[in-house]
């Protein structure tokens, strides 16, 4: 019996061993391909060699930064043609933010040919990861304003709502604006949650003007529902 616990605690500890060192490996990968990424953007034409072989070797982040390199020519000359062929590599493996600059080229036409339809298949994609309010705030301005993508105010609702549930200062801002007449109940909400975040754009006297148009009841419905929503967002935060 003993023998057999202590085999049983041998093949526990060496589990933990394999799954703690594989799990520190890809830190240490991580922490790498920020330092050779660094290194590149400054002319380190041996950092760039390292991220073009750990780029083939199969690694999602080196073949985004080696792409943004070529893109914005930070370190080498620019080269958009190049940057298609890492950002692809990368987007493919799910990458958003080689989607985003990926959808980015297919938009402008730099270095792909200018396509609005697949340039907005790539942004939905950078856009659809939880934590990315930023796209996805930058998916719904391009939206609603018909910037080098089909104008779809409803569907740019949709993702300045996501993106001020997952924290956006920006989108909170916008959808008071954009809400105030049509519905200032969900507008107030935003407007105190924009608040809390730091923004600075409600006046006060916009608050006044609501609450006595709202009425007691449904303020402090607001927010409380924001106050809520505001310890979610900070949990989301924390947990990344």
């Amino acid at each position: 019996m003993k023998r057999y616990i202590i085999s049983i605690s041998l093949v526990c500890l060496t589990c933990w061993a394999v799954c703690g060192c594989s799990s520190n490996q890809k830190l240490l990968d991580k922490r790498a391909i920020t330092h050779l990424s660094e290194k590149a953007n400054k002319g380190d034409l041996v950092a760039v060699q390292s991220l073009r072989k750990a780029g083939l070797e199969g690694n999602a982040d080196a073949q985004y930064n080696i792409g943004r390199i070529y893109y914005y020519g930070t370190g080498v000359k620019e080269d958009y043609t190049e940057s298609i062929k890492w950002f692809w590599m990368a987007a493919e493996q799910g990458n958003a933010d080689a989607q985003y600059l990926l959808g980015e080229s297919y938009a402008t036409g730099r270095g792909a040919p200018k396509n609005p339809v697949e340039a907005l298949r790539l942004f939905r994609l950078a856009a659809a990861v939880e934590k990315n309010s930023f796209y996805q705030y930058e998916l719904a301005m391009m939206l609603s304003s018909g910037w080098e993508v089909p104008k779809d105010e409803y569907e740019a609702l949709k993702w300045y709502r996501k993106a001020a549930d997952n924290g956006n200062i920006w989108a909170m801002d916008w959808l008071v604006v954009d809400l105030c007449a049509e519905n200032p109940e969900e507008a107030y909400y935003w407007a105190i949650q924009a608040k809390t975040g730091g923004s600075s754009c409600v006046q006060p006297i916009w608050f006044e003007q609501m609450e006595a148009l709202l009425g007691s009841e449904k303020v402090n419905k607001c927010k409380r529902s924001a106050a809520a929503s505001w310890r979610e967002i900070q949990s989301k935060r924390e947990a990344l």
